[in-house]
């Protein structure tokens, strides 16, 4: 652990099993309350790095709240049990992904991810894989609804001598907040801004251009003045307007890579897409990714693919409950 501004810790929380392997948990000592940012997944290894790191900077577990950035099992899986210890007074989430939890935890993903994977052009027995692999699907079928406290843009945090203000920054998620500090510059934005590595933009579902409001929500955060950017994943970095810069160019990269895709092969699928695109993960050849990375992968395809249509770049048509795209 170490302080990464005055009465701002980060610890790192092991991932274990994901190729992300570790989670920057950020814990803000205030004077009137404290706040853990996001928590990692539910295992012992994690949870005692949180309480080790609570009782190492004398922050009470019934004095500090945490904020979820946004719903992936990385951010929010050890949330209801460091709850039942006595932890969190205060949950807090963005209304998009506390309704988007719940819905995932009553209704479970089943429909969705084979409807889902059947757009993209999976196979019947790998979309069965990919969800019975799904990093989320241990969360879901019938469980009560959590009792976050909501928040929406605009809202504030008041932690005495920290007041943070909540952004809407959807599209690696449909609702993921970051808070923002202007007196003192901070930022804290879970996945919206990684260093070294590219968000995560997949599709979500048809009303949402996913890449579309990536693109408008990293634009929003270009507008902050911040000189601490704290993210969820990687290192920090220096600068955040030069990282938005890279991340926008890589997006246009990728834009002209389906198109160009598009152009030689003619209309593809998502999956078939994705095949022929050029990734940084496993040696870069999709047909040798484990089934997760491959939903992934495919996911990420689709949000391009989808963003091309949505800008009427690209056509789309059904085909036995499978969507093709051509120029």
């Amino acid at each position: 652990m170490r302080e990464v501004y005055p009465n701002i810790y980060m610890e790192g929380i092991p991932l274990l099993g994901s190729p992300l392997k570790e989670l920057n948990c950020f814990i803000i000592k205030g004077s009137k309350r404290n706040l853990i940012v996001d928590l990692g997944f539910d295992t012992e290894v994690g949870k005692n790095k949180i309480r080790t790191a609570l009782a190492d900077i004398g922050c009470r577990p019934e004095e500090t709240d945490v904020f979820i950035t946004h719903a992936h099992e990385d951010h929010i899986g050890a949330l209801l049990s460091l709850k039942k210890e006595g932890c969190f007074q205060h949950m807090y989430i963005s209304s998009v992904e506390a309704d988007f939890y719940n819905d995932m935890r009553n209704v479970g993903l089943d429909t969705q991810i084979m409807e889902m994977a059947k757009w993209e052009g999976f196979g019947y027995e790998e979309g069965m894989e990919a969800f019975r692999t799904h990093p989320a699907c241990g969360n879901t079928g019938g469980k009560p609804p959590v009792a976050f406290d909501t928040l929406r843009d605009g809202d504030m945090i008041d932690l005495g001598d920290f007041l943070f203000y909540v952004y809407l920054f959807p599209g690696h998620t449909l609702g993921l907040a970051g808070i923002y500090e202007p007196r003192k510059k901070i930022l804290l934005a879970g996945d919206h801004i990684l260093g070294k590595i590219t968000p995560n933009i997949t599709f979500w579902q048809l009303d949402f251009d996913a890449l579309g409001e990536y693109l408008v929500s990293l634009n929003r955060a270009y507008q902050l003045d911040v000189d601490y950017l704290f993210s969820a994943h990687r290192y920090l970095l220096p600068d955040m307007r030069k990282r938005i810069d890279e991340l926008k160019q890589h997006h246009a990269k990728r834009l002209d890579e389906v198109q160009r895709i598009l152009r030689e092969k003619g209309p593809r699928n998502a999956y078939q897409v994705a095949e022929d695109m050029k990734w940084d993960y496993g040696g870069g050849d999709f047909r040798r990714f484990a089934i997760t990375q491959k939903w992934f992968a495919a996911g990420e395809a689709f949000a391009h693919l989808e963003h091309l249509y949505w800008e009427e770049i690209i056509r789309r048509e059904e085909k036995d409950g499978v969507f093709y795209y051509s120029v």
